[in-house]
């Protein structure tokens, strides 16, 4: 946190009767199609404070416990102008020592949010005298900036530090002198308020939780700067695509985002690099996810050469045409293996008596496989 500001800055402060309002620094939200101003009340709690005088600390301090009140607009959107009012309630009395006049007021409050961004809210002004044995009166504070956000996305604020500077005369002995009263958090503060920040030109974006699947598995996907849902159209949704096949539809909130689970279809096409294409409005995004397929379950039973095995599966998407594959293991005298394809019933289970004419005897290997489910299954049976 920026420490307590120097002597000759004061100085010029109280010279120069500044204006009661803040200076450049704080950036939290702005004015945008479809936002509303919402004062958001909250408590705030600093537990390390302490008086310094003339830069240097005298003594610790009473904790800076107050319920400051933020009024601003969201949804925002990037680089568009801010107002923000901040309302700060008295400060109690007895937490500077003395008596002052003609006083230098100086308030500096810092705001942090989860990503380390930093904001800094300066408002001044100037008074004639000041009892330390009353409440010091902060006020209502507004700023104007011109822009504020350069990315979308949820911000929510806390309050990290306090900085009051008194730059006055003691009444004590006349003396010019520079009393700070701050504080900052040791701990996590909790957030105050949350502001939404979207952005009309950016492309559209997706990010996944994993990078690998099984059919049947979830992940969760998360997108940003889609069309974003707006009073004229409360029911913006974006349709989430595994491969071809339509697995999930979310809805898009008022800055365009989006988070949720999605289901890898039963049979999914598989790969090493399955699109995952995000798609709302006419604008959409993409990533890639490595899909692996379930194993199909298969079984044959053994048979003599001449005879039939029968070879059962299920696992199978319906309808398709699983091929199978017959093959001896070894070298061995008569036929070798055999191809034929089974149908898969509305369960997904296949059966299919093959024939086994002149097989050489021994242990055979059957392999199966769905080109819709895009499974495969193996089993293995012998032939005396």
């Amino acid at each position: 946190m920026t420490r307590s500001r120097s002597t000759a800055v004061l100085r010029r402060l109280l010279a120069g009767g500044v204006v009661t309002g803040l200076a450049a620094g704080l950036a939290l939200v702005g004015p945008a199609g479809g936002a509303h101003a919402v004062p958001v009340q909250g408590p705030v709690l600093l537990d390390d404070c302490d008086i310094l005088l003339d830069g240097n600390r005298v003594s610790s301090a009473p904790d800076w416990d107050v319920d400051l009140t933020v009024d601003h607009p969201s949804p925002v959107a990037v680089n568009a102008p801010v107002t923000v009012e901040v309302d700060v309630p008295d400060l109690a009395a007895d937490v500077f020592p003395e008596d002052l006049y003609e006083v230098g007021f100086a308030l500096y409050l810092y705001f942090a949010d989860e990503n380390g961004h930093i904001r800094q809210l300066d408002a001044r002004r100037t008074f004639d005298t000041f009892d330390a044995s009353a409440p010091l009166t902060m006020g209502e504070f507004e700023e104007d900036e011109d822009s504020a956000y350069l990315d979308s996305g949820r911000y929510a604020w806390s309050v990290i530090g306090v900085e009051i500077v008194l730059f006055a005369y003691r009444t004590s002995d006349d003396e010019l002198v520079t009393y700070t009263y701050e504080c900052d958090s040791d701990s996590t503060p909790t957030a105050l308020f949350d502001v939404g920040v979207y952005d009309p030109n950016a492309p559209a974006a997706i990010v996944l939780d994993a990078f690998t699947a099984t059919q049947g598995d979830t992940f969760v996907v998360t997108g940003e700067d889609f069309p974003r849902e707006a009073t004229e159209d409360p029911d913006t949704d974006v349709d989430v695509y595994v491969g071809d096949d339509l697995a999930a539809s979310f809805d898009v909130d008022e800055i365009g985002s989006f988070t949720g689970v999605v289901q890898v279809p039963q049979f999914a096409k598989t790969g090493k690099a399955v699109p995952i294409r995000a798609v709302a409005a006419g604008e959409s995004a993409e990533a890639a996810l490595a899909v692996k397929a379930k194993k199909a379950r298969l079984s044959a039973k053994n048979a003599k050469s001449g005879k039939k095995t029968t070879i059962t599966g299920d696992g199978f998407k319906p309808g398709d045409k699983v091929k199978l594959t017959l093959k001896r293991k070894g070298k061995a005298k008569g036929t070798t293996s055999y191809k034929t394809t089974a149908t898969a019933d509305g369960n997904g289970a296949i059966k299919k008596a093959v024939k086994l004419k002149k097989a050489a005897k021994g242990s055979w290997k059957v392999t199966a496989k769905g080109p819709k489910s895009h499974r495969t299954g193996k089993t293995s049976f012998k032939v005396s």
